[in-house]
């Protein structure tokens, strides 16, 4: 398995801060390639689903669900899609919040899911789960001027117990604001209180 991770990438590298030094790449490379050994056998990831011709394939993702914006990942029209999908299998309307493209100095291709307003809310439903969930990972961007002061979101997880009753089970609040003078994409992981089964 720890082959198989490496070998397809299937692992973050370590983030690109000041104090990653040249020195240290290849030891920090090391540590996010164990770390994410130890989440792969944490997470229970080499999970069988049955194919097509009655064999079964080795699903490795430890996601019951993805996306990332682009460059490389999801544009304005597959994240529109995503969180309108989403959001009407949970009955709550999305409010205050878009897909944003934005084509920074002509060339910066930002895209994201941003909030237009205070108080903006949106709520997604995963029906039918095909993997037990023990965390929900955040990668969200933290930015500075007039836009981002004050800014703060609040994650919250939730499952629908047995009496059909909304049981929250991890919730966090993330800054939007940077102290510097730059915009740095970082990750926030909710651990669940306990796992959610599929």
């Amino acid at each position: 398995e720890h082959n198989m991770i490496s070998n397809n990438h299937l692992y973050l590298p370590p983030p690109l801060t000041r104090e990653l030094l040249r020195k240290d790449v290849e030891e920090k490379h090391a540590e996010a390639l164990i770390s994410a050994q130890e989440s792969y056998v944490a997470m229970g990831c080499s999970n069988k689903t049955a194919g097509d011709d009655d064999n079964e394939l080795e699903d490795r993702s430890p996601c019951i669900v993805s996306w990332i914006a682009t460059p490389g990942g999801y544009g304005a029209p597959q994240i529109s899609h995503f969180m309108d999908r989403h959001s009407k299998n949970s009955g709550v309307p999305i409010r205050g919040w878009k897909t944003e493209n934005q084509l920074a100095e002509g060339w910066g291709n930002k895209i994201g899911w941003v909030a237009t307003q205070s108080d903006a809310t949106f709520t997604l439903q995963f029906d039918h789960i095909e993997k037990d969930v023990n965390s929900v990972t955040v990668f969200y961007l933290r930015s500075y001027g007039e836009k981002w002061d004050k800014s703060n979101a609040r994650f919250t997880v939730s499952k629908f117990d047995e009496n059909n009753s909304d049981k929250v089970m991890s919730t966090c609040d993330i800054a939007g604001v940077s102290e510097d003078r730059h915009s740095l994409t970082l990750s926030q992981e909710l651990k669940m209180s306990a796992t959610i089964r599929k």
